[in-house]
């Protein structure tokens, strides 16, 4: 048994005596001991913004947008699920690749990019919507934090920073790799590595198709 007088910076244990930080290894057992005020109950690093009531949220976009210009895809409530596969492992890690599923706390939006016609799905992006990671499907992970992203590329962003740091980028299409969630799914890590699912992006296709129909109507 080991013991040793640390100090806590930048997100590390660093060990008075060398100077060199600690590295934990997971699924060790560690006892930590400190004053009653060297620790905080909220990360203010994964803290954001509360999420808006669909009336506040849809006023918000419409003045960013224009009424014509933006339309709610889906409604807050709706779960999603999304891969994350890591080109580094570490010690004790579990797996290289897990499945999450997260939740909507705002309604998820598509916004026509500014001079484009609308005719193509490459004209609409997604616009921010608070979201909140829920649980670990594949890949044998304890969720310790129910992180929380501004949009869904942030909340993928955070979830490698959290759980993966150093392991693989951060960086995602979040429009084709979030995949619609129901907990009657029989999910794998093949066909999500493959976007073998309803993406968003196909939730996308339908509604620029349906919307090009109704111009058409008209």
């Amino acid at each position: 048994m080991k013991a040793y007088k640390t100090i806590y910076k930048h997100g590390h244990f660093i060990d008075l005596e060398s100077g060199k930080r600690l590295i934990p290894i997971q699924n060790y057992e560690y006892t930590i001991t400190a004053d009653d005020n060297a620790f905080n109950e909220v990360d203010n690093k994964l803290v954001i913004k509360d999420p808006q009531n669909s009336l506040e949220q849809e006023a918000h976009i419409i003045s960013k947008h224009g009424v014509e210009n933006c339309v709610n895809i889906l409604e807050k409530g709706t779960q999603l699920f999304f891969r994350i596969g890591n080109s580094r492992s570490i010690e004790g890690d579990e797996s290289r690749q897990y499945i999450f599923t997260c939740t909507l706390l705002e309604d998820l939006y598509l916004f026509k990019i500014k001079g484009k016609s609308g005719e193509e799905n490459k004209h609409w992006r997604l616009e921010s919507c608070v979201c909140e990671l829920d649980a670990c499907l594949l890949g044998d992970l304890t969720i310790s934090e129910r992180v929380r992203g501004n949009s869904l590329s942030n909340l993928f962003d955070k979830t490698v920073q959290f759980y993966f740091s150093n392991q693989r980028s951060a960086s995602l299409n979040a429009i084709t790799n979030f995949y619609m969630y129901n907990p009657d799914m029989d999910i794998d890590f093949y066909s999500a590595a493959n976007q073998m699912y309803h993406s968003i992006d196909s939730k996308r296709a339908e509604i620029v198709n349906e919307l090009n129909g109704n111009l058409i109507d008209r």
